[in-house]
């Protein structure tokens, strides 16, 4: 879990509070599968990154999404 320095930040005390997750969300209608949709129910994880476009593609009722994710919020299941 690194980051990137910012112009004049200190190496010695980095500050680690979000990393990124790829993220598999289930159970999706063909219809739901859509960017505003997908996005909405990323928020509830953390900032959506990207969107896996090979997942969009076929039959397959699940999404893939990387999203930064908050370590200083407790890890759950989540069902929407």
């Amino acid at each position: 879990m690194l980051k990137e320095l910012g112009r004049g930040e200190q190496p010695s005390a980095p500050i680690f509070c979000k990393t990124t997750f790829w993220v598999r969300i289930y159970d999706l209608s063909m219809v739901a599968r859509n960017q505003n949709t997908i996005a909405l129910i990323s928020s509830k994880i953390g900032d959506l990154v990207e969107v896996d476009q090979m997942s969009l593609e076929g039959f397959s009722r699940s999404v893939h999404v990387k999203i930064n994710i908050d370590l200083q919020r407790p890890l759950k299941k989540a069902y929407i």
